[in-house]
């Protein structure tokens, strides 16, 4: 059977009545693909935008705040209605992920402090108990990293619908000075 089928398409072709048919679904299929690549790509291309938005957001907060602690800390200016401890941070940003399209778990925010000769000295992954205070004027990056699917384009050619890993990194500096010594 398998040898039958490429001669009846050696014999259309060589005739030409149904040459025109198959190149009709090639080209179609081919369409096919290309839409999902471009429905896919304005998707992903949202994910990207969306996240990034509101990590720079979540930036900025650490920056202001010097990190991010359980508790607010003393002498914090505003008190508890201008501080978002790290609980606080993760459920804003959790819903910004859903709004976005990812799912709990499927997702995380991983923190670094950064002095000023470059040398990391704190990092991790945000969690409702994280306590990271940064010192005044270091550098504070936030990284998000989430896995996501080609979900259209995966219909069309198999294979492609592995999971791949969005990663969206804000950097800032720490402006809060927790000691005036």
């Amino acid at each position: 059977m398998q040898t039958r089928i490429p001669t009846t398409l050696q014999k259309r072709l060589k005739s030409k009545k149904g040459s025109i048919l198959i190149e009709y679904v090639i080209g179609l299929l081919m369409f096919v693909v290309f839409l999902a690549f471009c429905v896919d790509a304005v998707i992903i291309g949202y994910k990207h935008y969306y996240i990034g938005d509101g990590i720079a957001a979540i930036s900025r907060t650490l920056a202001v705040q010097s990190g991010a602690e359980v508790a607010t800390p003393q002498g914090f200016p505003g008190g508890d209605t201008a501080y978002m401890t790290s609980k606080e941070i993760l459920e804003r940003f959790q819903q910004i992920a859903d709004v976005a399209g990812f799912k709990e778990g499927d997702w995380g925010l991983y923190y670094e402090e950064i002095d000023t000769n470059g040398n990391v000295v704190k990092s991790g992954q945000l969690t409702e108990k994280t306590n990271f205070k940064a010192t005044y004027l270091n550098k504070i990056s936030i990284e998000f990293r989430g896995t996501y699917q080609w979900r259209a384009l995966s219909g069309a050619i198999p294979g492609i619908g592995r999971d791949r890993i969005l990663t969206i990194k804000r950097t800032s500096m720490a402006e809060f000075v927790r000691s005036y010594d």
